[in-house]
């Protein structure tokens, strides 16, 4: 679209400054409201979050303060730049965070890493998993909410044919048919079915 208009522009996911430009009002608001900090933690995909709020960091005189930049295992392209003191590439994104990874950051991040402190944090999917859950917690979400949003994740992950067999009429088909054995063993149904059915539940 930008190519056939000319008022139109192309901004990147997270390799623009019009990006980091707009993050970095956060550290704005954040400075007018309270004292300086001593750790801001922050998320790393392709480093856009991270250019904006070191951005807004360094004119807010925070130069100083170490950021935490948390990727998942899998996605760890940030990490393993700072390691080997250069741009990597990874080979693929492998964890389930898929649309929060980038196989390669913005070389401004790698330069903004060599002005100011940075602390790199690694975690497993399963440790995500875990704070994201906690966080919910905390906040009150409710459950049936976070169930939904977990599950529809989760079916994305599946292949079309397993969606297909989670489908509602599906499994209430199964249910009747799991009650129907249960019926003809005299109300207890056979051993794996009983042991399925206590799993599903």
């Amino acid at each position: 679209m930008a190519a056939e208009d000319e008022r139109a522009k192309y901004v990147h996911a997270f390799d623009d400054p019009v990006m980091w430009d707009g993050h970095a009002t956060m550290i704005d608001e954040v400075a007018k409201q309270g004292p300086k900090p001593d750790l801001v933690v922050l998320s790393v995909g392709g480093g856009g979050l991270f250019c904006g709020v070191a951005t807004g960091m360094a004119r807010n005189g925070w130069g100083g303060v170490p950021i935490l930049a948390c990727e998942t295992e899998g996605t760890a392209s940030f990490a393993a730049s700072l390691a080997a003191g250069k741009l990597v590439e990874i080979d693929a994104i492998t964890s389930v965070a898929t649309s929060l990874g980038a196989r390669m950051v913005a070389p401004r991040a790698l330069e903004l890493s060599r002005e100011r402190p940075v602390i790199s944090y690694v975690a497993s999917d399963a440790v995500a998993v875990r704070a994201c859950s906690r966080f919910l917690d905390d906040h009150r979400v409710p459950r049936r909410a976070r169930l939904r949003r977990f599950a529809l994740g989760a079916l994305r992950k599946q292949p079309a044919a397993r969606r297909r067999r989670n489908r509602p009429r599906d499994r209430l088909r199964r249910h009747r048919h799991q009650r129907g054995q249960a019926a003809e063993h005299g109300g207890t149904p056979p051993r794996g079915v009983r042991e399925r059915m206590v799993s599903k539940n």
